[in-house]
């Protein structure tokens, strides 16, 4: 299978000075991802399933989506899988075959964070975003929700499909940052002199 491999805008060009990359925190908007049909049962008790659905796998990274199913209407089944109650929202966490890893509170080596979601009662479907693209092995996700009595489980995913794909990733155009609009600049602030929102008081 073949793994990810840097592009020139992932470093210097000829004349030495550094390529602009998309940011790490969401998928390039300068590309047609490729998909890879990816499906998987998580976690599951008598009540609760929480499910992966699918991906699509950019240069950069991964999107992907998991689908939180409820046997019978839970209250606010959306608080509790998007941290809505304290200490009662899904914790997920990845782990790539070379021991690097990251979780949705920033913790870790690789990017992984939400990036929206809906649902009801009985089902939420969320998307998440993890970046770099995993390398070849066994792509550990793991997913904890206490408020939904999902004890800790661990699941094994092919990192190495997930690598494969990278090369049919088509690119559209050169990626360029979004360059600020002048005319939505912030004024500065006038703040009073002698009030504590314009510093510490000598």
């Amino acid at each position: 299978m073949q793994s990810h491999t840097s592009s020139a805008r992932d470093g210097d060009d000829d004349a030495g000075s550094a390529v602009r990359q998309p940011p790490s925190w969401e998928p390039p908007d300068n590309e047609v991802p490729a998909g890879v049909p990816s499906v998987g049962l998580l976690a599951r008790t008598d009540d609760v399933a929480i499910s992966w659905v699918g991906a699509q796998v950019y240069s950069t990274g991964v999107a992907f989506d998991l689908v939180i199913t409820a046997r019978t209407s839970i209250d606010a089944l959306h608080e509790h899988v998007f941290g809505g109650r304290r200490g009662r929202g899904l914790l997920l966490g990845i782990e790539f075959a070379d021991g690097r890893r990251g979780t949705l509170h920033g913790e870790g080596d690789v990017v992984l964070h939400g990036r929206g979601g809906s649902g009801g009662n009985r089902s939420v479907h969320q998307s998440y975003w993890l970046n770099p693209v995993p390398p070849p092995g066994p792509l550990t996700v793991v997913v904890l929700a206490p408020g939904l009595g999902v004890a800790e489980t661990r699941t094994e995913l092919d990192g190495g499909a997930f690598a494969a794909a990278v090369p049919d990733v088509r690119e559209l155009w050169p990626w360029v940052p979004e360059e600020a609009d002048p005319g939505l600049a912030e004024p500065e602030l006038d703040l009073p002199a002698d009030s504590w929102f314009s510093g510490p008081r000598a």
